[in-house]
């Protein structure tokens, strides 16, 4: 992409600055989920095991936590 744009009306600036803001949250997005990613990679070995037995998906470091009998019941209370 070239550095140096060049526009020929205020629309047109309007238009790419707000295509910049949407790519800038986009990376902003991206940069969370790897950071999130690599201080889960960090945590202890059998702490990730627990983690997992307690219902957070194994293969997805920053997925949903899936639904278990044991976290229902103490929901409903």
């Amino acid at each position: 992409m070239n550095p140096r744009v060049r526009v020929r009306s205020l629309e047109e600036a309007e238009v790419h600055i707000a295509s910049l803001n949407a790519r800038i949250g986009h990376l902003e997005n991206r940069v969370t989920d790897h950071t999130k990613r690599f201080d889960t990679l960090q945590t202890w070995f059998w702490k990730r095991v627990w983690f997992a037995i307690d219902g957070w998906p194994w293969h997805d470091l920053n997925g949903r936590q899936r639904p278990r009998p044991w976290h229902r019941r103490r929901a409903e209370r």
